[in-house]
């Protein structure tokens, strides 16, 4: 299947989107040559920037749920609940949190930290 017309791009579908990876490993396996070196010749080129039509542009923003410029309300109520019971914990148990979620700290980096058992420190976060 090599490429007979310049045009026809087989990693491409009707509206020029490429393929789905799956899709794509099923009907590579028949391409020769050519047809492999335009589809590579596409990637290395494929990040240009390139202009959205003002009616695709128009439909991706009518699918947009909400807008980029509000922020969540539910978030900062989350974000105030969450500090909340936070502070409700000893200053331990609050250190293991901030070693567990924001520094990414192991259960044994934790206990080893806290100065505490591994045990204990499983408790913890």
């Amino acid at each position: 299947m090599g490429v007979e017309n310049e045009n026809v791009k087989p990693w491409l579908d009707d509206e020029g989107n490429h393929l789905a990876d799956k899709l794509l490993i099923k009907i590579s396996k028949n391409w020769d040559q050519a047809t492999w070196d335009e589809y590579l010749n596409s990637l290395e080129g494929g990040l240009k920037e390139r202009r959205v039509s003002t009616k695709k542009y128009d439909k991706i923003c009518e699918l947009e749920v909400s807008s980029i410029f509000v922020s969540d309300e539910s978030d900062i109520e989350k974000d105030f609940q969450i500090q909340k019971l936070i502070r409700k914990l000893t200053k331990k148990q609050q250190r293991a949190v901030k070693l567990y979620f924001f520094e990414q700290l192991t259960q044994n980096q934790i206990a080893s930290r806290l100065k505490i058992s591994v045990d204990l420190a499983t408790g913890l976060a």
